[in-house]
């Protein structure tokens, strides 16, 4: 016969495994706050290692180049959050928490490894 205190703690564990709707909301934000850094420390990347091209631009320029940056990397991030963002409709699917970091891990890599190259092809050809 089972004993009841083992079932008890069996479940409890079971329900904190298990992923609420607030904490897959937090999970989600805080992978698109790592992906925002991730981008924008990509983007400050590309404007220290092309320096020298800078010149005499005025400020403005560059605050109003990183402002359609956040536009386009606020976009970008959204697109990639859409199956975290769809997961809210299932617990089964937020549970799936392996294949959101796979995921995330490809899509990011995939974003880094695209920004690393872009700071020596815009030195090249001068273009995005």
């Amino acid at each position: 016969m089972a004993n009841p205190d083992a079932l008890s703690q069996q479940r409890a564990s079971n329900r904190l495994l298990q992923p609420t709707v607030k904490s897959h909301l937090a999970y989600t934000l805080l992978c698109a706050l790592v992906m925002m850094v991730m981008l924008s420390l990509l983007r400050l990347a590309l404007l220290v290692y092309n320096r020298e091209m800078i010149l005499d631009t005025p400020a403005s320029t560059f605050l109003e180049a990183f402002a359609n940056g956040l536009r386009f990397d606020i976009r970008l991030v959204v697109y990639l959050l859409i199956p975290l963002l769809l997961a809210l409709f299932s617990v089964r699917a937020m549970a799936a928490r392996g294949f959101f970091r796979f995921w995330l891990t490809l899509a990011s890599s995939i974003a880094l490894f695209l920004g690393l190259m872009e700071m020596d092809f815009y030195r090249e050809f001068h273009q995005r």
